[in-house]
């Protein structure tokens, strides 16, 4: 990624795209569009898309991952946490602390644990480890109406819907619509907040230099789309933030300190939030019901992902 920064000019991205495997390059300097993911599409243009979203540093997925719940990753800046012996505080044992339920759904990888799970302090306590959980349980709490307040869905490496280059993100959108349409006809909408976040850039070519805030970043612009009933519609979201904006929107929500200084000086998402003089959202612009609708098929138990998805329980102010 550095190679692809570059000192801030972004002019690198073809040859790190090259080192890396021939014929990428002109892969990295492509782009999708309404053809492709009109579902995306129609999210951006009935709710809020964020342009000033970053990837928290310049590094890969779980690095990244990190600082969507523990405000950073300890050093690590590759994949390899298993064995790193990294244990981390993180949002999930503040949530544990006050009573507010979560649970982190993740596709089942071989030889690879869930993410929170390589934190030994998680792992070895069972209360908290029972709400790390497998993706089959997703659309069946989700339908039922029993998600908890605090949601964050991760597909790790799942090879056919993750979305990470070259698999399809074609397939990869197609189960997310399926999942928030999901979320849309359940009792838990009304207050409900998605973030629909990819974790790092996969080496696609982006103009915008990322700011720097510390030694570690921020790395390359990701996409952000905000969808509530109470978010605002149609909206560009110019705020600068990262990953840990999502960990500073939870503890914002619940009054819950930041553990880290990258978290207390996030931008903060709640600029795309509207509630009218009685305190009640905007109504909501409902999906096309070839999105919405929940067939038995996917009710089966299976392996499904997305890159990561956040839902959250808002309070009403």
């Amino acid at each position: 990624m550095l190679q692809s920064y570059n000192g801030g000019r972004n002019d690198g991205f073809v040859l790190a795209a090259e080192t890396a495997a021939h014929g990428l390059g002109s892969f990295a300097m492509g782009y999708y569009d309404r053809r492709q993911i009109g579902g995306y599409w129609d999210l951006a243009d009935n709710y809020t898309l964020a342009d000033r979203y970053f990837q928290s540093m310049f590094g890969p997925t779980i690095p990244n991952r990190l600082y969507s719940f523990a405000g950073h990753a300890g050093g690590l800046t590759t994949n390899m946490i298993g064995g790193s012996g990294l244990d981390l505080p993180t949002i999930f044992d503040q949530l544990e602390t006050r009573g507010i339920s979560w649970k982190y759904y993740s596709s089942v990888i071989p030889f690879y644990p869930p993410i929170p799970l390589n934190f030994p302090h998680i792992r070895n306590n069972q209360g908290m480890a029972s709400k790390v959980v497998a993706m089959n349980q997703l659309l069946p709490d989700v339908v039922r109406g029993v998600s908890p307040q605090v949601v964050f869905v991760d597909t790790e490496f799942d090879p056919d819907i993750s979305e990470h280059p070259v698999a399809s993100v074609t397939t990869g959108e197609e189960w997310t619509m399926q999942i928030v349409g999901a979320i849309m006809a359940s009792p838990q909408w009304s207050s409900t907040a998605i973030f629909l976040v990819w974790d790092e850039s996969g080496g696609f070519y982006d103009h915008v230099a990322p700011p720097q805030v510390d030694n570690w970043g921020y790395g390359f612009r990701v996409p952000l789309l905000l969808i509530s009933p109470f978010a605002k519609r149609g909206w560009i979201d110019h705020t600068l933030m990262d990953h840990t904006s999502l960990m500073r929107f939870i503890a914002d929500n619940w009054n819950m300190p930041y553990l880290t200084d990258r978290e207390a000086q996030a931008g903060s998402p709640t600029n795309a939030f509207v509630f009218d003089h009685s305190g009640s959202a905007n109504k909501f612009v409902p999906l096309p019901l070839a999105y919405a609708q929940v067939t038995n098929e996917l009710m089966e138990p299976a392996p499904l992902a997305r890159d990561s998805l956040l839902s959250c329980q808002v309070e009403d102010p």
